[in-house]
């Protein structure tokens, strides 16, 4: 049976901080004196920005053979009504910031996942769990072999301009959906690499207790997890009410 990937296109609204829907929490207005000189700025309280609620809107989604291929997604998007929103919205905003768009196109490769891939979980509230000097130690194991309906292959949504330079600034994550909302993201790597960089490919699709060797660390019985890729494509804080940060999501179609 044909294996194919979902691929969702998102937009995420920040709700406004006052009724002038201007402001978003934690980018706030200051006044500070430098060199005995007042003066207007804006500062970031993260705390409050961390806060700031907001919401993503799906605006359209399509699916794709899981096979190596190259494909443009601007055809795609701009045969639905909101695939094209979300493009215009996408092509608005690198055309104000960057001067050009970037191309549309969606990379897929067959990759071999290492002999033995140490695998590891972070929870969502790491930065809690280890503040103050607490020691808390991230799950992990080791993936000597991939279940059926979990998949590893190198995907590249759009990420790089006509000239072939990678755009900045992009957040590009590895995450994961479990059974309890306790956990982010993961990573892999080759236990042979002496450097642990991650490997250059993603896992799709669940994983079981059964399929991670040599457990460490506490899973919290969160099984099965779901392995997905989320790339976002952020706007500077100076123009969240002008643009709404857009994402791709890319998982293993059920």
């Amino acid at each position: 049976m044909e294996r194919k990937i979902k691929i969702s296109f998102l937009e995420r609204e920040f709700f406004a901080e006052d009724r002038t829907r201007t402001t978003v929490g934690g980018y706030e207005s200051a006044i500070i004196k430098i060199d005995g000189k007042i003066k207007l700025c804006k500062v970031i309280d993260l705390e409050r920005l961390k806060r700031a609620e907001s919401l993503y809107f799906q605006m359209f989604q399509t699916t794709l053979p899981l096979v190596e291929s190259e494909t443009d997604l601007k055809q795609i998007l701009e045969e639905d009504e909101n695939g094209a929103k979300w493009l215009a919205s996408f092509e608005k905003y690198f055309l104000a910031y960057y001067g050009e768009v970037i191309p549309m196109s969606l990379s897929i490769k067959a990759s071999q996942l290492p002999r033995k891939t140490l695998y590891d979980l972070i929870p969502k509230d790491y930065f809690k769990r280890t503040e103050g000097g607490k020691h808390y130690r991230c799950p992990e194991g080791f993936i000597e072999s991939l279940p059926e309906n979990a998949a590893y292959w190198e995907i590249r949504p759009p990420m790089k301009y006509k000239d072939g330079k990678w755009v900045r600034m992009l957040d590009y994550h590895r995450r994961v959906r479990d059974s309890k909302g306790v956990f982010e993201s993961y990573s892999i790597k080759d236990s042979d690499d002496k450097d642990h960089f991650n490997l250059r490919g993603i896992l799709l699709g669940s994983l079981n207790k059964e399929n991670i060797e040599k457990r460490k660390g506490d899973f919290e019985e969160c099984f099965p997890i779901n392995h997905f890729l989320k790339i976002t494509y952020p706007v500077t804080l100076s123009t969240a009410r002008q643009f709404n940060p857009l994402t791709m999501e890319i998982e293993l179609e059920a």
